[in-house]
């Protein structure tokens, strides 16, 4: 092999691998980055950064065994909690109805996870609500998930509607 062949070998092989690096690097650095959806368990204080922040409240009610509460938190809860134009419009929660732990409600009086999903009527799994800061629905719910073809775009007509009544043009949020 001459000189040059083995010459643009070798810097082809290292920007191969330079370009590895960098591949591994940015999934690594996108995973540090990563916030886990975070469980409901004290919706008093959540009320005061949504009151604070004039945000509505994306509330996922889901089962322990529930596959598909898992797959709509990783093709669209998850990429949401982790995209700021999202985390800037809406809180997003979780909360378990088979849980056994008992939450702080919107009164600050402790209530059970079954009690909460009774008030709200939320029986099938997932069920998502969009909240004001009085723990009112804003938005038409969203009930099941089968599917993620037009899922997102149902999310976010939901979640636009929903923005749209806490900030005060469209509704009766006071």
């Amino acid at each position: 092999m001459d000189k040059s062949r083995r010459y643009h070998t070798h810097h082809t092989v290292r920007n191969q691998i330079i370009a590895g690096f960098v591949v591994l690097l940015t999934l690594f650095s996108s995973a540090l980055h990563s916030a886990p959806l975070q469980e409901a368990d004290n919706f008093e204080e959540l009320a005061e950064i949504m009151r604070e922040k004039k945000i509505p409240l994306l509330l996922a009610f889901e089962a322990t065994h529930c596959n598909f509460c898992t797959r709509l938190k990783a093709e669209h809860l998850q990429p949401m909690n982790n995209n700021e134009g999202y985390t800037r419009r809406l809180l997003i929660r979780t909360i378990q109805i088979d849980g056994v732990e008992k939450i702080t409600g919107f009164n600050g009086e402790k209530i059970s996870r079954s009690a909460l999903s009774k008030k709200y009527k939320a029986f099938l799994t997932p069920t998502l609500l969009f909240l004001n800061h009085k723990g009112e629905e804003v938005a038409k719910r969203m009930l099941g998930y089968n599917s993620p073809d037009y899922f997102g775009l149902y999310l976010d007509q939901a979640i636009d509607a929903a923005e749209k009544e806490v900030s005060g043009n469209g509704g009766t949020e006071k």
